[in-house]
């Protein structure tokens, strides 16, 4: 099974991401591009490899058993911006890389460790992909819609992490969450 780990906005938001995106839209450069549909909209900690269906119980076990005294925290939203650099041909909200967040993200990376699950190395990018331009001829430098947002724009509230798997379907991919880790913080 292919999976990710993955944190998904709240409803404010969402809404906030939403605005932005009405707003962009309006703009000729964004008129080819593909947004993400709101239910997928999710910043990644770490892409998994190809692992069986019955590591996900001791690896959800494991992730809890680890996680669960961070407490939830906050991630500012810097702003939208092309990603990761300007003729990439994605379109993303990208957030501040907070101590929290990179703790969260060491943490999860150590029970994969110990799990010996194969997940992609790279460098923690905090973003959400908000859309992406076609392949295919045309321009791909989304520099015209870098977008700074409002002081008062909701940050990432992070309170929970997913496990969410990436299933094939006609037209590209559906995903959908197989276990929630809740961060609950010390007594």
């Amino acid at each position: 099974m292919r999976c990710f780990i993955a944190i998904y906005p709240d409803a404010d938001l969402l809404t906030a991401l939403q605005g932005i995106r009405r707003e962009l839209a309006e703009r000729p450069q964004a008129r080819t591009l593909r947004w993400t549909p709101a239910n997928r909209l999710h910043l990644t900690l770490c892409f998994l490899g190809d692992f069986g269906d019955a590591l996900l119980g001791p690896m959800t076990a494991r992730l809890q058993e680890s996680i669960s005294g961070l407490a939830p925290f906050e991630v500012p939203l810097g702003g939208v911006a092309p990603f990761p650099q300007p003729d990439s041909g994605l379109l993303a909200a990208c957030f501040t890389h907070t101590a929290a967040l990179a703790e969260l993200r060491g943490t999860v990376c150590r029970v994969l460790d110990t799990m010996e699950v194969d997940y992609d190395r790279k460098p923690l990018l905090p973003h959400i992909t908000l859309a992406r331009a076609p392949r295919r001829g045309g321009k791909r430098d989304l520099s015209g819609l870098r977008m700074q947002c409002a002081k008062d724009t909701p940050p990432l509230r992070v309170e929970r992490i997913a496990v969410v798997r990436s299933v094939p379907v006609e037209g590209g991919m559906h995903h959908e969450t197989v276990a929630t880790v809740a961060l609950v913080g010390k007594d």
